[in-house]
C-alpha cells in the first residue's frame, strides 16, 4: 500500500486545528455528561466513580482555587502524586486556570524534586502525602518560586486539598464566568513539560503544546478509533506514555480510566476492571509471561496441564502462519476453535479475556513475549515513540500487525534515514523545545523541521 503522507499530514492538521486538551475536555463533558471518566478505589476497596460532568466540576473547582490563592497565567504547578483522580484533577485545574502543569516522579529524591521545580519556576506544588510533602521541606531553601504547597490526603501540615476545593467553591460562587478564561488558552501555549531521564546530564523539561498533543490525539484515532474503552491507569503521569493514553488519549477516545496506585497491584486489578486496552512497557509483558507460564507448569494435573501447552501451541502455530502471510490449514483452524476456550481460561486468570488491543512500548521486547499473547489471542503490538514526539511515532495496524518490527509511521507523520543512519522525524506531533535551552533544541530539530532522534 503506497501511502500519501502529505495528504495525511493536511488531514491531521486539519482535524487538529484550533483544538486544545481544554476544547477536548470540554467536548468529551458536553457529549457525554453522565458517562463515567474515573474509578478508583477507596480505603474500604469499594469501587468510586466520576462521570465527565462531575470531574469538571472538580476541575472547576480546582481552577477556581488556584486563583483564589494567587496562581497566575503563565505560571508552572508541579505534582508528585499516584495514580489518583485528584492528579489529574489538579492537572487539569492548572489548565484552566491557564498555568501549565508538571508531574513529577514519585521515586525522584529531594535535590532532583529542587532541580526540576527550580528550572520552571513552579509557584504552586500538589503533594500526595507527608512523605512526599518532606521532599520539598528538604529543599525547600532553594525553591525561592515555590510559594504554595496543596496536600491530597490532608494531615494538618500543610494547606489541603479540601481548604483549596473550599477556595475555589466561595471563589466561584462570587464570580462564575471567571472559570471561562480557559478559552483564552491557545494551541501553540504549552500543555505541560515532560522531564527526560537526564542520563547524559540534568533532565531537559520537554515543551509539550495543547497543538501537539492534540493533533497526536487526531492520529491515534485513525487507529485506534473505538469510544469508552477501560483502561487501567499505573505507569507514572510523569512519563509521556501514561500521560498521552490515561489523560490526553482517554479525553478524545471517551476512556473509563481506572486507577491503580499500586503497579504491583495491576493484574489484581485488572481481574477487577477488566480492560479492554493495557499499556506496559516489555517488563510488565514478561514478568506476565513467566507467571503464567509458571502456573501451567505448576498444575499437577498432567493431563491438564498437556492439554493447556498443547493450545498454546495451536495458538503459536497460527500466529507464525499469520505472519508469514500464509493461510492456515482446514485442519489447524479446527484445533484453534477448540483450544479458543482455554486461551479464553489462561486470559480470564488475569483479568484480560476481554482485552481488544495491547501495547509495548518504551524499550525493545523479545518478539517470543509477543507471540505469546498473541497465541492466546491478544492482539499486542509494539510501537516506538519518544518524549520529543508527544509519545508516539510508529505503530502496528491491528489487522496485519507484524511482530519483530515496530510497525509503519503514525497518520501525517514524515520519517526518513539521515546519510548517517539516524532516524528522522516531522510532524505535528514534535516538540516545541527543551524549556529554557534553546541551543539543544537547535540541536535536536533542524531549520527545516526534522527531529534527530538519536535513534539508527
Amino acid at each position: 500500500m503506497v501511502r500519501d503522507i502529505k495528504a495525511e499530514r493536511s488531514a491531521m492538521d486539519r482535524a487538529a486545528e484550533g483544538k486544545t486538551v481544554l476544547t477536548n475536555f470540554d467536548e468529551t463533558c458536553r457529549e457525554i455528561p453522565d458517562h463515567p471518566a474515573l474509578k478508583w478505589k477507596d480505603g474500604s476497596g469499594a469501587w468510586n466513580t466520576l462521570t465527565w460532568s462531575q470531574y469538571r466540576l472538580e476541575v472547576r473547582k480546582a481552577a477556581a482555587g488556584l486563583a483564589a490563592l494567587g496562581f497566575r497565567p503563565g505560571q508552572f504547578a508541579v505534582i508528585m502524586a499516584r495514580n489518583r483522580p485528584e492528579h489529574l484533577i489538579a492537572d487539569l485545574g492548572v489548565l484552566h486556570a491557564r498555568g501549565t502543569p508538571v508531574s513529577l516522579y514519585n521515586t525522584l529524591a529531594p535535590e532532583q524534586v529542587q532541580y526540576i521545580t527550580a528550572h520552571c519556576d513552579a509557584t504552586f506544588a500538589f503533594v500526595e502525602n507527608a512523605a512526599f510533602l518532606a521532599k520539598f521541606e528538604a529543599v525547600k531553601d532553594q525553591l525561592p518560586s515555590l510559594r504554595t504547597v496543596v496536600v491530597l490526603d490532608p494531615d494538618g501540615v500543610a494547606l489541603d486539598d479540601r481548604a483549596l476545593i473550599k477556595r475555589g467553591e466561595d471563589a466561584d460562587r462570587r464570580d462564575p464566568s471567571a472559570f471561562e478564561d480557559w478559552r483564552k488558552v491557545t494551541p501553540d501555549d504549552i500543555a505541560t513539560l515532560v522531564y527526560t531521564s537526564g542520563t547524559t546530564g540534568p533532565p531537559k523539561g520537554v515543551m509539550e503544546a495543547h497543538s501537539n498533543i492534540c493533533w497526536m490525539a487526531e492520529a491515534a484515532q485513525v487507529f485506534l478509533n473505538r469510544s469508552g474503552h477501560r483502561h487501567i491507569s499505573y505507569l507514572p503521569f510523569a512519563h509521556v506514555f501514561e500521560r498521552f493514553v490515561g489523560h490526553y488519549g482517554a479525553m478524545r477516545q471517551h476512556t473509563i480510566v481506572h486507577f491503580c496506585p499500586d503497579s504491583a497491584q495491576l493484574f489484581a486489578y485488572a481481574l477487577e476492571v477488566k480492560p479492554t486496552s493495557l499499556i506496559g512497557v516489555p517488563r510488565v509483558w514478561e514478568k506476565l509471561q513467566a507467571a503464567l507460564s509458571a502456573g501451567i507448569q505448576a498444575d499437577a494435573d498432567e493431563q491438564r496441564r498437556t492439554a493447556i501447552l498443547g493450545a498454546i501451541e495451536v495458538g503459536r502455530k497460527l500466529v507464525r502462519l499469520e505472519q508469514a502471510g500464509q493461510e492456515p490449514p482446514a485442519e489447524l483452524l479446527a484445533m484453534a476453535e477448540r483450544s479458543r476456550p482455554v486461551w479464553m481460561a489462561i486470559r480470564s486468570k488475569v483479568g484480560l479475556q476481554d482485552l481488544e488491543w495491547a501495547i509495548t512500548g518504551a524499550a525493545p521486547i523479545n518478539p517470543d513475549v509477543i507471540e505469546f499473547f498473541q497465541a492466546l489471542g491478544i492482539r499486542l503490538w509494539e510501537g516506538w515513540g519518544m518524549t520529543e514526539c508527544t509519545v508516539g511515532a510508529t505503530y502496528n495496524p491491528l489487522e496485519r500487525i507484524k511482530n519483530g518490527t515496530v510497525g509503519i509511521a503514525d497518520p501525517g507523520i514524515e520519517m526518513k534515514v539521515a546519510e548517517d543512519g539516524e532516524v528522522l522525524l516531522r510532524g505535528g506531533n514534535l516538540m516545541r523545545g527543551y524549556y529554557k535551552e534553546p541551543e539543544k533544541t537547535a540541536e535536536t530539530i533542524d531549520a527545516e523541521g526534522w527531529l534527530h532522534t538519536g535513534d539508527v
